[in-house]
């Protein structure tokens, strides 16, 4: 998938594409949708990304509840032509059709229910008073033209930023203005939008997104990031001990007194201090000797049995590589802890699971 997106990109960047593009009428734009569970490399990969092709990066929050459309506008009107745009987590902004968040939705529906609910009883008390007296239900009347009355000015209420937007409120109640979907979608390629840039959308959940945000023309390629498989937990392996020549010292900074770069000035003694300048650490002196010793074909024996170790479509690689990082120099102490990490690991997985469980069902429920 990585090599498919490089090619694809390196295509999209060639100098000969804008003449081709306008050519055949079609807009000079990419856009990338790259979905799956937390800690699988979506973020990594786009910044990796920006890296291979020289490109900035520019990360736009469309969670932050003080953006208004207009800000969008102009911060997409700012950027360079050629850059990498990533919107994250844009299944968590809210982005709904009419301009209104998710949770105002859940609200407005609740709202209308009660509503429905008390106009009922409104109207049974209204049956029972007319066979008692003859006098009209003032008490119910006012109370309904007072929920017409504060809906309308919900509605008419000015919005900042000469812009619409999702509207909510902050947790000390005051109300707050978003990002509605055609907002968005008038910044990514309205008539307005500058040509020439890379756009790539993450989310964990892609179903919920809309679909004129994903289709054809704004999203070209959708990318479905997994859970680490054995040639991903291989590569992971090699790749962290492979490239091992240089590792941080994991001795305590005492007895020496920092200089400006933060590395420690030596006691004096010869054999104190290592070649780059940093004072070493009880043992330093043995901490390399597994990694200097261990020979490509070793090294890639070891990979292969820890990948076996590990079962596939279980762990993210975040969580693979958190375990490899804690043994920087010692490649067989992970291959010898792996077994016991993964079972704790999929114990608090498990734990974690019948947490959510719980709530699903207490929310049921209430």
């Amino acid at each position: 998938q990585k090599g498919m997106i490089i090619r694809d990109m390196n295509e999209y960047l060639h100098p000969a594409s804008p003449k081709w593009y306008a050519t055949r009428g079609i807009p000079y734009r990419r856009g990338y949708l790259f979905h799956g569970p937390p800690g699988t490399g979506k973020t990594s990969l786009s910044f990796a990304l920006a890296g291979i092709f020289g490109l900035e990066i520019y990360a736009i929050s469309l969670q932050e509840p003080t953006l208004t459309e207009g800000d969008l506008m102009q911060l997409f009107n700012g950027l360079p032509r050629r850059c990498i745009v990533l919107l994250e987590d844009v299944d968590a902004a809210g982005l709904l059709r009419d301009g209104l968040s998710d949770a105002d939705q859940g609200s407005k529906k609740k709202h209308r229910k009660e509503k429905k609910k008390d106009e009922v009883d409104s109207t049974e008390k209204v049956e029972e008073k007319k066979e008692d007296s003859t006098e009209p239900p003032k008490k119910d009347e006012a109370f309904t033209l007072k929920d017409l009355a504060r809906e309308l000015k919900a509605v008419s209420a000015p919005r900042r930023g000469g812009g619409g937007g999702n509207r909510g409120k902050d947790s000390d109640g005051q109300s707050t203005v978003g990002i509605s979907l055609s907002g968005l979608l008038n910044a990514i390629d309205g008539v307005a939008t500058h040509e020439g840039r890379v756009l790539i959308m993450t989310t964990n959940h892609p179903e919920k997104l809309d679909a004129a945000l994903v289709r054809p023309g704004r999203v070209d390629r959708k990318v479905e990031f997994r859970l680490a498989m054995k040639e991903q937990v291989r590569e992971l392996f090699v790749r962290m001990y492979a490239a091992s020549d240089e590792v941080p010292e994991a001795g305590l900074i005492s007895g020496a007194a920092a200089v400006g770069n933060g590395s420690l000035k030596g006691s004096g003694k010869p054999g104190s201090e290592q070649a780059n300048g940093h004072a070493k650490g009880p043992g330093a002196a043995d901490d390399g000797v597994e990694l200097a010793h261990l020979t490509r074909p070793e090294l890639e024996e070891l990979a292969e049995e820890f990948a076996g170790r590990v079962p596939d479509d279980q762990f993210t690689p975040a969580e693979v590589q958190n375990l490899l990082m804690r043994h920087k120099k010692e490649p067989r102490v992970a291959l010898a802890k792996v077994d016991e990490w993964v079972k704790a690991t999929l114990e608090e997985k498990e734990e974690e699971a019948g947490i959510d469980d719980d709530k699903d069902e207490d929310d049921v429920g209430e």
